[in-house]
């Protein structure tokens, strides 16, 4: 049912390409925008390749052993995987400040156990931006495992309820499968694109498509002309999709059809035998190579890319990017030689029952999983010793009051989360309301809550202001939309506050609507105040903090253990606060600016008195913040806002 060939110099060549794709996006990628395409590349042709063997399988004897194949994966995907992340965990525990790796060690264990896309979906990791682990890259092998676990047992299942007729049946449900995952990928790209590119269900469609190449590709009849276009033809659209595609795209959605259109136009092309001149210009050795060692060139190649500044300490120049490159390719051929090779086939795994595989595969996990947890234990101790020492750099793009973001409504999300400090219950209650630029000030609040002895309540939600003016249609606006409507309501029914703080990001244009709304912003603005207002509370919007330009931007993401030399002009640093404009209009509200905190003699500098400011391009750091709580005591003593007695500020 599947016309495949032990090796096919296509598909090899396809093997090339993607994961070239992926390492220069990687490396350089600026130069490769739609690298990260390679992925899709490599999800269609494991759906032919395992498919077309399954097929075959069924085919031939009715039935598909799940413990062989299972054990045939194992042999040869595990050996590999498991080592680099033995050692990029070690590595990291050695050469990565204890901040930055906190998350490392539980990514280490979900790439062990392949569920690293759902990790990185819950935590709403942004694949293209942030702060990456050396284990992200796991999560298209997570995705690949996971159909390679459950797509022969549904197969099975479909031959033993249908029997004679289960070809059909296959046919069938590889179609309802196919649009249906790709119909809930585009679902999910456009409502929910944090959740959309990690999540395997919209994937399937992709594996679907290389299958039913496998299923369905000996019917149609190509000339020798048509299957010399339709593979080049191939190549030309995955070439196109790594220089066209880029991360502000809505991905995967309708755009990955590119990529994986192509893959498959360049599979169904090769069920015959190709030229000889095609044929042999895919075997050029330097491209045959590459293919060979691609998924253990996928495995090294982020590793080394992630760990090498810590290493270092400071980012790789242009050739040593080259350098970079070269030991990937050295270290994927030396695994690929001694590790896949030898454990795909070793007599005394291969001779045995799949039993002995499995075994294997649970001691070398197990053993992961407790190093990965002495990993984690070794660094919390590290942070909570460290607790009195100097801020490093690490510690300031890391430490924050409101760790792993638990009490933030997610971009897409429209739940209402209210986190409760201080005393609870007591009569004086202060809300902290608006996005992630509100939620930076909680720090200094937190502090003040509890030395006050009032009760602090934080709402935010990301990327979305404290404001009831109408958003856009994307998923962000909507969401916006009716979090605050929601917010309104919860807090219509609550204990009025004494005091009610707000703040945004004026950078942010997700949930805005095309053209100037200015006018309608503002008001909005105010009619979110209006009722809390009216209830006795005394509302202040604080002035949004510095935006970083691009030179300050690239010099504070690119240093690795000093950034105290980056800095930019106060008067580029600030965006027009519309919350601002709505306060210091009828009916009004309280503003504070805290400017004179953040830059000195018309310089905004990253470092103040020895403490950076930031923790990112856009938020202060937790200590900043801490440190400003003294001065959030005495302006707003100065606006004449009713404060409780707090200890250490001048009472």
């Amino acid at each position: 049912m599947s016309n495949t060939r032990p090796i096919r110099k296509d598909i090899q060549a396809l093997r090339a390409v993607a994961v070239l794709m992926v390492v220069i996006f990687h490396l350089w990628p600026n130069r490769l925008s739609g690298g990260f395409a390679g992925v899709d590349v490599f999800f269609v042709i494991s759906g032919f390749l395992i498919s077309g063997s399954l097929f075959e399988e069924l085919a031939n004897s009715s039935r598909i052993k799940l413990a062989q194949f299972w054990a045939r994966r194992v042999r040869r995907l595990l050996p590999a995987a498991l080592l680099v992340i033995a050692l990029t965990a070690i590595v990291s525990l050695f050469v990565v400040p204890a901040f930055t790796r906190q998350s490392f060690f539980g990514e280490a264990i979900a790439s062990t156990f392949y569920f690293e896309n759902w990790q990185l979906a819950a935590t709403a990791t942004n694949y293209f931006g942030g702060e990456p682990s050396p284990f992200q890259h796991y999560w298209s092998l997570a995705v690949e495992e996971q159909f390679y676990v459950v797509w022969p047992v549904l197969l099975t299942l479909i031959a033993v309820a249908f029997r004679k007729r289960s070809p059909g049946a296959i046919r069938v449900f590889l179609g309802l499968a196919t649009s249906g995952s790709f119909i809930y990928s585009l679902y999910l790209s456009y409502a929910l694109p944090s959740l959309a590119y990690f999540n395997t269900l919209g994937r399937v469609w992709e594996f679907g498509l290389g299958a039913a190449v496998a299923l369905l590709g000996h019917r149609v009849r190509l000339s020798n002309l048509g299957q010399t276009l339709a593979s080049l033809a191939g190549f030309v659209a995955i070439f196109a999709s790594a220089r066209l595609l880029n991360e502000g795209m809505i991905f995967p959605g309708w755009a990955a059809l590119l990529p994986a259109l192509g893959t498959a136009a360049v599979l169904l092309a090769g069920l015959k035998q190709l030229p000889n001149w095609l044929d042999r210009l895919y075997g050029f050795r330097p491209v045959a190579f590459t293919g060979e060692i691609s998924y253990s060139l996928y495995l090294w190649h982020w590793p080394l890319i992630i760990l090498l500044p810590w290493a270092t300490g400071y980012q790789p120049r242009a050739f040593e990017l080259i350098a970079v490159l070269v030991a990937a390719y050295v270290l994927a051929y030396l695994s690929k030689k001694f590790i896949e090779d030898r454990f795909r086939k070793l007599p005394s795994l291969t001779s045995k029952r799949p039993r002995l595989t499995f075994a294997w595969a649970a001691v070398v996990s197990a053993t992961i999983l407790v190093v990965s947890l002495a990993g984690t234990g070794v660094t919390a101790l590290q942070i909570a010793t460290g607790g009195a020492q100097v801020q490093t750099l690490d510690r300031a793009k890391n430490d924050t009051a409101d760790p792993d973001h638990k009490c933030m409504t997610d971009a897409e999300a429209e739940n209402v989360k209210i986190c409760r400090y201080g005393r609870i219950g007591a009569d004086y209650r202060v809300l902290l309301v608006g996005d992630s630029h509100a939620a930076m000030h909680l720090g200094a609040w937190k502090l003040l809550a509890e030395r006050g002895g009032f009760e602090l309540n934080l709402a935010y939600k990301a990327s979305c202001s404290f404001n009831l003016e109408k958003r856009s249609d994307s998923a962000r606006g909507k969401t916006c939309e009716q979090w605050n409507r929601t917010l309104q309501q919860t807090l219509a029914t609550a204990k009025p506050y004494s005091l009610v703080l707000t703040s945004y990001y004026t950078a942010v244009r997700a949930t805005q609507r095309q053209g100037d709304h200015t006018a309608d912003t503002v008001a909005g603005f105010k009619a979110a105040w209006a009722p809390l207002q009216a209830r006795g509370s005394t509302v202040v919007a604080i002035r949004d903090g510095v935006n970083m330009d691009k030179p300050m931007r690239d010099c504070w993401e690119s240093a690795v253990y000093d950034a105290s030399k980056c800095q930019m002009a106060e008067k580029d640093a600030f965006i027009t606060d519309l919350a601002q404009r709505a306060a210091s209009s009828p009916p009004g509200a309280l503003t504070l600016d805290f400017t004179d905190l953040y830059c000195q003699n018309g310089i905004c500098p990253s470092k103040l008195n020895g403490v950076y400011v930031y923790r990112d391009n856009s938020h202060i750091s937790l200590l900043f913040s801490q440190n400003m709580a003294g001065e959030w005591y005495h302006r707003l003593t100065q606006l004449r806002v009713k404060l409780p007695a707090i200890s250490g500020f001048g009472n």
